[in-house]
């Protein structure tokens, strides 16, 4: 394992901070790792509702977190990452409970 690796390790265990921005924008836990995938939960927050459904701009942050924590679970030590481009197409509202985020594929 490396230190991206032990990053999300420490997330899950509580040994390593969350990152500001997820404890700024609560946006949930990292519940489980591997190779390849992750998966995430939250707990909606009304605050951030536009009439009856969530903000799609945090959506898109929540994606773009799920998909960073993805990219960590493969990323050797001397190597970074970052987003440059994201396309997201909505196909139904959140309107409150529990959120769910996965990498779609498991190695």
């Amino acid at each position: 394992m490396g230190i991206w690796q032990d990053l999300l390790d420490g997330y899950i265990n509580g040994s390593v901070p969350e990152p500001l921005p997820n404890k700024k924008l609560g946006m949930g836990t990292l519940d489980e790792w591997k190779p390849g995938f992750v998966r995430k939960s939250w707990t909606v927050d009304a605050d951030l509702f536009h009439g009856r459904a969530l903000f799609g701009g945090y959506i898109a942050a929540l994606a773009d977190q799920t998909l960073g924590l993805a990219a960590m679970t493969v990323l050797e030590d001397d190597k970074f990452f970052g987003t440059t481009n994201m396309s997201i197409t909505y196909l139904s509202p959140v309107t409150g409970g529990e959120f769910e985020g996965r990498s779609l594929r498991q190695i």
